[in-house]
């Protein structure tokens, strides 16, 4: 059986929180995988915040920092119980933590355990990235796009965004009948047209906009601007919520965390991605598609009004644990 060792997102830009920590979380509770908190990884809280502050790592670019592999060797020893005596095979999966620019740290582990595999999860377009296809070519056994034209161009395997499901018990958040969180980008108007258009229909729409100019706010329209949720709570509004909209941005044509959320919480949704036709888990009675912020205007009241037509018939295609399986057929290994 692999071993996986999974890193956690950078803690620092996420307002002091891990989102890969849930997204993951039905995979780490799996008996073969480790899952290590990027603000917890070494013993020493300062060695933590210079490894996983943005002028730390900009300093170990630039100089070879004493000490390093004996940093790195104690932090594998601690958290996921690995000796430089172990012969396992193990899988680092990396989904842009704060590890994956630090070539000091790739080859540490392919010198201290030369069987190690390498994963590298592109979330996000490549152009939005800081490193190209080729850096990750090089370091990476396996390199994931979760965007299905990236994979195409680059010539990588494709795996969609996937998620898990976490009940939270002590949930207080207020119900509603649409949520959208997300960033502005260019679909500030687009949104806005929406959220009115489903307001005029005795929508209770919540959105939480980010990333928009104060010169184009609007006051006092119902619209939470420039509020940064940590993803506990946006899924905890999520479970609290009938419908949630998706927007894919612009080089997206596949979903977003959007749509494994939808499946794994059995809530509908308003997505503009056309391509989710063809997902397994599309039901017409519980997705929609719309092709304009004007076909908001053709959803009938009672789509929000209502549960679930029928249940997803395939979540375990969104899940992490199926991640896993997929990059164990790409190294592969049989299970």
């Amino acid at each position: 059986m692999l071993r996986f060792i999974i890193f956690g997102k950078n803690y620092y830009q996420y307002n002091g929180f891990d989102i890969n920590k849930y997204i993951y979380a039905d995979a780490i509770g799996l008996e073969n995988v480790v899952y290590i908190e990027p603000a917890d990884s070494f013993r020493n809280r300062y060695l933590n915040y210079f490894y996983i502050n943005d002028y730390g790592k900009a300093i170990r670019k630039r100089l070879c920092i004493p000490f390093r592999n004996s940093a790195y060797s104690s932090m594998l020893k601690s958290k996921c119980r690995i000796s430089g005596k172990d012969q396992n095979v193990f899988v680092f999966f990396l989904a842009e933590p704060w590890f994956f620019g630090d070539k000091g740290f790739l080859a540490f582990l392919r010198k201290r355990y030369p069987g190690t595999k390498l994963v590298y999860y592109i979330t996000n377009t490549v152009k939005n990235i800081s490193h190209g296809p080729d850096y990750f070519k090089k370091y990476f056994d396996i390199v994931l796009a979760c965007n299905r034209g990236d994979a195409k161009e680059y010539g990588i395997p494709f795996f969609p965004c996937s998620g898990s499901y976490i009940h939270f018990e002590d949930n207080t958040e207020p119900e509603s009948d649409c949520l959208f969180v997300g960033q502005a980008k260019n679909r500030l108007d687009y949104l806005r047209i929406v959220y009115d258009t489903l307001r005029r229909k005795g929508v209770k729409c919540e959105f939480y906009i980010s990333g928009v100019k104060e010169k184009d706010l609007r006051g006092g329209d119902g619209i939470h601007y420039n509020q940064l949720l940590n993803y506990d709570i946006v899924l905890r509004k999520i479970e609290k919520t009938k419908v949630i909209l998706e927007l894919l941005q612009d080089g997206m044509d596949t979903h977003t965390m959007r749509y494994p959320e939808a499946v794994n919480y059995g809530k509908k949704l308003i997505t503009n991605n056309k391509s989710i036709v063809c997902e397994k888990n599309y039901l017409s009675g519980n997705i929609r598609v719309i092709n304009s912020a004007s076909d908001a205007a053709e959803i009938e009241k009672e789509f929000f009004d209502s549960e679930l037509n029928e249940s997803y018939p395939d979540k375990d295609s969104v899940s992490a644990k199926n991640l896993l399986k997929v990059i164990e057929d790409n190294l592969g290994f049989e299970r």
